[in-house]
């Protein structure tokens, strides 16, 4: 089942005792934005952002921070030597810490010791306390969890068992853990069997001709979703509600969803070859994800775009600014403290919001979810559609 929307997030460690979804869903937020600081090379975002003129864009927005406060960490990771850090964890906790299968005891134990390695990194913010909670909420009976927590320990953590759960993470058949899983999981490996299972088409998609000036635009993994294509229950509010004219021929646009830059390079020559051959051009793209960046990069090949409307896109100014002598207006919308834009920030240097005056910033007032921008009831109960028009 999909996590329910977010309208307040659990703060502190009063997340780590719950386990309903706000609580599962901060807890993956805190783990993601802790291993982001940790993982962060400020003075290599500088140089970047000098070379390409743009500002130094925040890891994580201030105004979301004033709601979701965490802790303030400077890297590196320490190296993650698993058995002594388990050793340490069995010392404090108890001898289940180390156990293959959590016993009922442990069930019952876990959530506490959570919270109170939590609350250590709140009292002691440090690279150590953060990698124990990190390595402890693998043991959460949240797959979620489990997912992002091996994805925050990555970088440092010698540890097979860490591609085993992103593998696991990737068979889930909620959208949220398996982008997560993937983008971690292509960090080990990005031709891995999995990886390619999501950016092989596996069907096509029928639809009926019609006036078109709009078109949806998906992103990372998601090319064989049902949501964006004609039919698809996005796809099918954007038509009879917001845009009549959406393009819904059965030779809609798409492209592989790789995560990676060769793969958003060859959808971004695609994208502006497809509207050419199509004399499509002025176009009104609404693009989810990177989808938004495959789209901006197009524009620097002459792709003109009427109304760019980039749905939780990861901001990344340093790479994927579009021409905007080309585009018409440029709208962002998203959500706060996006989760994969979090764990997008691990892998490609994303982040949460965009700084750049001519493109337009709308937060709707969720949290953590990054398929919120192309859920229909959001659209509906938030009045998506007025801040677009």
């Amino acid at each position: 089942m999909p996590f329910a929307p977010v309208a307040k997030p659990v703060v502190g460690p009063d997340a780590f005792a719950r386990s309903d979804d706000p609580a599962i869903l901060s807890q993956a937020a805190l783990l993601l934005a802790l291993g982001a600081q940790l993982s962060d090379d400020e003075s290599a975002r500088k140089v970047r952002a000098a070379a390409a003129e743009v500002k130094v864009l925040d890891i994580l927005p201030s105004e979301d921070l004033s709601w979701f406060p965490i802790p303030s960490l400077k890297g590196p990771m320490p190296v993650v030597d698993r058995d002594i850090q388990l050793n340490s964890l069995q010392a404090r906790y108890g001898h289940w810490v180390k156990e293959k299968e959590l016993s009922g005891y442990a069930e019952k134990a876990l959530p506490g010791a959570l919270a109170d390695l939590a609350e250590r990194v709140y009292r002691e913010p440090s690279p150590s306390n953060a990698a124990d909670l990190m390595q402890m909420s693998r043991r959460s009976q949240s797959p979620l969890v489990r997912v992002v927590a091996a994805a925050a320990l990555l970088p440092t953590a010698d540890d097979p068992g860490i591609q085993r759960t992103l593998e696991a993470g990737v068979r889930e058949s909620e959208p949220l853990i398996r982008e997560l899983a993937a983008m971690a999981l292509s960090r080990i490996d990005s031709e891995h069997r999995l990886i390619q299972s999501l950016t092989e088409k596996k069907r096509g998609a029928g639809a009926s001709a019609g006036a078109d000036t709009s078109m949806l635009v998906h992103g990372t993994f998601a090319l064989n979703a049902d949501w964006w294509q004609p039919g698809g229950d996005f796809h099918t509010y954007i038509r009879q509600q917001v845009r009549p004219d959406l393009y819904s021929k059965p030779d809609r646009f798409d492209w592989s969803g790789g995560y990676n830059d060769p793969a958003r390079q060859l959808g971004t020559q695609q994208l502006h070859d497809w509207v050419r051959e199509r004399n499509e051009a002025g176009l009104n793209l609404l693009c989810h994800s990177h989808g938004g960046n495959v789209a901006m990069l197009a524009t620097h090949l002459g792709l003109e775009i009427g109304e760019l409307v980039l749905l939780s896109c990861p901001a990344n100014e340093s790479k994927y600014l579009p021409d905007f002598s080309r585009i018409r207006r440029a709208i962002s919308v998203r959500v706060h403290l996006d989760l994969v834009i979090l764990g997008d920030w691990l892998v490609d240097g994303g982040v949460q919001r965009f700084r750049h005056p001519q493109i337009e910033e709308n937060v709707i007032p969720l949290w953590f979810d990054h398929t919120a921008t192309h859920n229909p009831e959001v659209w509906r109960e938030h009045n998506v559609p007025a801040l677009i028009s």
